[in-house]
């Protein structure tokens, strides 16, 4: 008898331990954070959430039970670590424009689908800046390719002395500075090595070999504009895919641009005019460009254009085309 219940008291610690190490996330770790449990809010859809210095991620357990739970805090813990890097990085590229403590930023989980408000058709994270908050669509390798895009929206929309009158400077300002003035471990990460030899290939790499994503911008940019890649499918700074014409190479709007060339526009302009100059009128629309920098929109675009093949032709190897 006692054997017996011996035996059936080992069968139930077995049990309750594989509950507390698989079967239940509150209190596993995820790199140095915790998880814990959602007290907060949609508690049924997101039942647990990991806070660090600048986010509190709220995970869905239909996101978890779709990639498996294991690998779900696994790669979790690991863009958890980029993410801290690259917030504090972006934090201090605009430091002389912050209006003082930075609230954490909620992240919310939709791997499955949940939202349907079809954003992940063209976005893998999207940011609701009035609502403090920022979604990740498909899967963590996805999220690591837009989410400092997205905190950048955070920070440049509701945290900063200037303002930001257009989706134009929106998306400028929050590719600028996610791209050329962080260095962006979440996207680097993602870099196949596939995509390292081709950088490599094309001179697109800084000192140390690693891609450059400066120079990778400036050698789309010269594609784009030298009508090589007329009908390629793109999603412009007026959040709307389009597919590229000619008359857009020829006469571009500026509301269609491809987010690679308004962001190589707008570093053409912080080069020209100086950041603080720059910084300080993204509350115009593309009628006051002559106004506030002497020459109209088509004028200042077309000078970036010639200076932008200019430097490629030098500077870079580029595929036959781009550039002509």
């Amino acid at each position: 008898m006692r054997k017996s219940i011996r035996i059936a008291a080992l069968i139930l610690a077995l049990i309750l331990c594989a509950g507390l190490f698989t079967g239940c996330a509150k209190g596993r770790k995820v790199g140095p954070y915790r998880v814990e449990k959602n007290d907060i809010r949609n508690t049924e859809i997101y039942p647990y959430i990991v806070r660090t210095p600048h986010a509190t991620w709220y995970l869905a357990q239909a996101d978890i039970d779709l990639l498996g739970e294991e690998t779900f805090y696994r790669e979790l813990g690991e863009v958890l670590t980029e993410q801290e890097a690259d917030f504090a990085d972006a934090i201090d590229a605009l430091r002389d424009y912050l209006t003082g403590d930075i609230p954490c930023i909620d992240i919310w989980t939709d791997f499955a689908g949940r939202t349907g408000n079809g954003k992940s058709d063209y976005f893998s994270a999207y940011c609701i800046w009035d609502m403090d908050l920022i979604y990740v669509y498909h899967d963590f390798q996805h999220a690591r390719e837009s989410l400092l895009h997205e905190y950048v929206h955070y920070l440049t929309h509701k945290c900063c002395t200037f303002k930001l009158k257009t989706d134009f400077w929106s998306e400028c300002i929050a590719e600028y500075i996610s791209r050329f003035v962080c260095y962006n471990r979440l996207s680097h990460s993602i870099l196949t090595e596939e995509d390292r030899e081709m950088y490599r290939q094309y001179g697109l790499t800084d000192a140390n070999g690693e891609p450059d994503k400066r120079k990778v911008y400036y050698a789309w940019a010269a594609q784009i504009r030298s009508g090589e890649l007329i009908g390629m499918p793109y999603l412009a700074v007026n959040q709307t895919g389009m597919t590229l014409t000619e008359a857009q190479v020829r006469n571009p709007e500026i509301g269609a641009l491809s987010y690679i060339e308004a962001c190589c526009f707008f570093d053409w302009l912080v080069e020209h005019y100086g950041r603080e100059f720059v910084y300080s009128h993204m509350a115009i629309g593309p009628e006051r460009f002559e106004e506030v920098f002497g020459k109209d929109f088509n004028t200042l675009f077309s000078e970036w254009t010639a200076d932008n093949d200019a430097w490629c032709a030098e500077n870079l190897k580029l595929p036959e085309g781009a550039g002509d």
